[in-house]
Parts: C-alpha cells; structure tokens; sequence
C-alpha cells in the first residue's frame, strides 16, 4: 500500500480539512482529495464524512486509525535501519497550540543537548483528541489543559503548572488598561479559541449567562488568527498571557483586568504499556522542569 496515502490519512483526520491537510503536506488540494478516494476504493469502504464545518472519521475510518499509524511507524523503522545516527524513535508529545508554541520549543532545546540527545514530535490538539491519541498509540505524552470550571469529567494526570489568562483588546479600545466586569465585558465581541479548548469553553459559558444568552462569541482554530483579529480592533479574547507578553510590551496589544478568569491546570499524562521506551521518563523530566522554571 502507498504510504502517502496513509500519511494524507492520517493528516486530515488531524486537522479535520482538505485544506489544512494539503496545506501541512505541500499538496495541491486536488491532490489530498485523490489519495483519500484512491485509499477508499483500495479498500471498498468510506472514510470520512465530509461535513460543512470539517471532515469526521466514519466507523470504518475509526478502524484503520491505528492500523494506519502502526504501518508507518514500521516503515519508519525499517528506514532507519540502516542509518546509525538515526537513534531511537522521536518521543511522540501532543499539546494544546499554545503549549506547543511557547513551552516546547525550550524542551526540544534541552533534549537535543543531552547525552545521548533525544528527538521529539510535536502534534496541536485538544483534551480529546490529546486522550483518544494517548490510548491508541499515536502519541507517547501528553499536556493539556483543564480547568476548574469545565463541566466535563475530571482528567487523572500530573499537574505540572498552569496558565495565567488575561483578556486581550486592541491598544485603542476604550477598555483596554481598565478593569470590567462580566456583564460590560459581554457587550463586545468576543473572538475564542474552538470548543474543545477547556478554558475557551469556559469563558463562553461565562459570556452567555452574563449576557442571557446573547452573548458573540466566535471561534477560531489558531491563536495567531485571534491575535491579529484582535489587534485590529474587531473584538476581544481571553488567552494564556504568555502568548501576548511581547505584543503587550510593543503596543500592539492591550489588555483589561477581569476578575474570576478561570486558572487552567497543565496536566501531563503518560501513555502506559509494556512497550513504551524509558526514554519518555526523561521527556516527561524536562517538561516538568521547563514548568517549574517558566512559572
């Protein structure tokens, strides 16, 4: 069987988009469509529901997820057989975006310099999806969010450190640098990371009973979207401060004191299974250092 007709698989079960799927491989859009219907009629069944909103796996997609993953981790192997500089497989870490862009990086930095170094992978993704990941096989670690006021069922994890959020306007809006309550802070626009994202859901929760239910709120799937959206004046957010610190210290974000924001917890969860490799206790070491030292 081709591998990149798995790999397109594999990729637009992630990003749930022909586009974003073409857009991560460097295909043409065309080109994402033919392997997934090439891949259908290999094997005679349907493997994805195209929606309005993104592309779900069906009950026979569901069934090749792991398989798929498995034969390419195979693949991979048998490429570095003959490599001996190649070492073992990347420890697989999947994350919420704004980890992956502000925390790992400085792992990744600390691990390579180690001896021997160790190489990791990097996958964006929510408490879902970072669990379903962690159970099938496809990821090694995983940090995500959780926070006090989310409704759904507690996460068993590590607590490795939390978030500080802090809501995000433009330098001119009348109320940047003051302080707000709910109920004035739901007259705006609101722009939120996508649901699935435990302390986006939680803000808008907050939003719609300060607002009886009128609350606008829309949602994005990347934080940079959010930021320029809200540099140009067209709502306002809630996000980890981290990742506004540099915009906020050049002016070209502003920010407004709110009191009750949620504090989501950092928990790291570790797959378990005899077949996973010590050198993910290391992995887990690091990340837990990289929080206690960021704050």
């Amino acid at each position: 069987m081709d591998t990149r007709l798995l790999r397109t698989f594999l990729s637009l079960h992630t990003t749930g988009s022909f586009t974003a799927t073409a857009q991560e491989l460097a295909y043409a859009q065309s080109t994402v469509t033919a392997h997934v219907l090439a891949l259908e009629q290999r094997l005679g069944v349907r493997l994805f529901d195209r929606l309005p909103s993104r592309t779900l796996l069906t009950a026979h997609g569901r069934q090749l997820l792991p398989i798929a993953r498995q034969m390419l981790e195979l693949v991979e192997r048998a490429e570095r057989i003959g490599d001996p500089a190649a070492g073992g497989h990347p420890v697989r870490i999947i994350a919420p975006g704004t980890i992956c862009g502000h925390r790992l990086p400085r792992a990744a930095s600390i691990l390579r310099g180690q001896a021997p170094p160790v190489q990791i992978s990097v996958a964006a993704a929510g408490t879902a999806r970072a669990l379903e990941a962690l159970g099938d096989g496809s990821a090694d670690v995983a940090l995500i969010f959780d926070c006090e006021w989310s409704s759904g069922a507690r996460v068993e994890g590590e607590r490795v450190g939390a978030e500080r959020l802090t809501v995000i306007c433009a330098p001119s809006h009348p109320l940047a640098g003051r302080r707000a309550g709910w109920q004035r802070l739901a007259e705006h626009e609101f722009m939120l990371l996508e649901e699935g994202c435990s302390y986006s859901d939680v803000v808008a929760r907050r939003l719609a009973m300060a607002a009886r239910g009128r609350a606008q709120v829309s949602r994005f799937g990347n934080i940079d979207a959010v930021r320029a959206c809200v540099a140009a004046g067209l709502g306002l957010s809630v996000v980890p401060r981290v990742t506004v610190d540099d915009a906020v210290r050049e002016g070209r974000l502003a920010t407004i004191e709110a009191p009750g924001l949620p504090s989501p917890r950092v928990l790291l969860v570790a797959r378990d299974g005899e077949d996973v490799e010590p050198v993910v206790d290391r992995v887990s070491e690091v990340l837990r250092e990289v929080f206690r030292t960021d704050g």
